[in-house]
């Protein structure tokens, strides 16, 4: 493999001389393809919400993304044919962000990043000649999003009852490098090419309410998703190589605390919860953490408090399409 790379570069390299001599001595006809991609993609998304009564608060989110491909594919060959292919469907790059507001205090956030490129080279010498081509792809995409909020609960003017509050957080950020050469010597061919796709989906979420009846009480609910979906693979026939490297890493985390007081009696509760991954390209992850706090205050004096949380955080193969 070191030595069909070393003659496949040195090939490619001395071409341009070669053939440059060849036509310029000989008038030998030149074929040559060239192929330039590029994509870019940037959102950004927030929103505000707030609330007097019952409960006194303020919530904020947003999120942003970004998504970019870039690409290029020449070749070069005397007496035969070259062909350097970048099909548009996949060098994409790109994505959104949105956010918006809860049904109680609080606000949402959705991110998509996604990036891709695809590459196939061929070269062909049906008689004699030298050959070509040369190949290259970049791609990164990148997500994240926070949400933040919480509010107060009066006991009566200017004594707080209660307070309640939660964050959650959430990203991910991958790429991609690929490069393919082909060369060519007399009578052969060879081809080389390769894919890869990063999609990445976020979203995260605060949520602060109220509770009545025989009582009063508050609490919050938090929550964090990350999903990345990614492929890639390279091919390489007679005098080609071509390689592929890349991945992806995401986390998230989501926090919330909730602390009452009424009747002479106090009651609080809290829950947090995390999750993280990397892994290679042709992988997908998946993680999740939703997490809640809440106290009441029982008009008979008795107080009661609560706090849940789950995590999961998993890394399977991409199912082949």
């Amino acid at each position: 493999m070191k030595f069909k790379k070393l003659l496949v570069l040195t090939l490619v390299a001395a071409m341009a001389f070669f053939g440059t001599n060849a036509m310029a001595g000989w008038g030998i006809p030149i074929g040559k393809a060239d192929i330039d991609i590029s994509a870019d993609n940037s959102d950004q998304s927030g929103k505000l919400d707030g609330s007097f009564y019952p409960m006194t608060g303020l919530a904020v989110g947003g999120g942003s993304i970004s998504g970019y491909v870039d690409g290029e594919a020449k070749g070069l060959i005397i007496n035969g044919t070259v062909s350097a292919d970048a099909p548009l469907p996949t060098n994409f790059g790109g994505g959104n962000s949105e956010s918006g507001k809860t049904d109680d205090l609080g606000t949402w956030t959705r991110n998509l990043a996604a990036t891709g490129a695809q590459l196939d080279l061929a070269a062909s010498t049906p008689s004699w000649g030298l050959g070509g081509v040369a190949g290259y792809a970049y791609g990164q995409a990148e997500q994240h999003s926070l949400n933040t909020g919480g509010g107060i609960i009066w006991n009566g003017f200017l004594n707080p009852g209660g307070v309640t509050a939660g964050i959650a957080t959430q990203q991910s950020s991958g790429g991609f490098d690929g490069k393919a050469v082909v060369g060519v010597l007399f009578g052969c061919e060879g081809e080389a090419g390769f894919d890869a796709s990063i999609v990445q989906n976020g979203w995260s979420m605060t949520n602060s309410f109220t509770l009545s009846g025989n009582g009063k009480g508050l609490g919050t609910e938090v929550g964090a998703s990350t999903i990345v979906t990614t492929s890639g693979g390279s091919y390489d026939n007679g005098l080609g190589y071509a390689s592929l490297d890349g991945g992806f890493s995401a986390s998230g985390n989501v926090a919330t605390l909730t602390s009452q007081n009424a009747n002479g009696g106090n009651a609080s509760a809290a829950a947090n919860g995390s999750y993280s991954g990397a892994a290679s390209l042709g992988k997908t992850y998946n993680g999740n953490a939703n997490g809640y706090s809440q106290t009441f205050a029982g008009d008979n004096g008795v107080m009661y408090s609560g706090a849940g949380m789950s995590v999961t955080s998993t890394i399977t193969h991409t199912p082949a399409p």
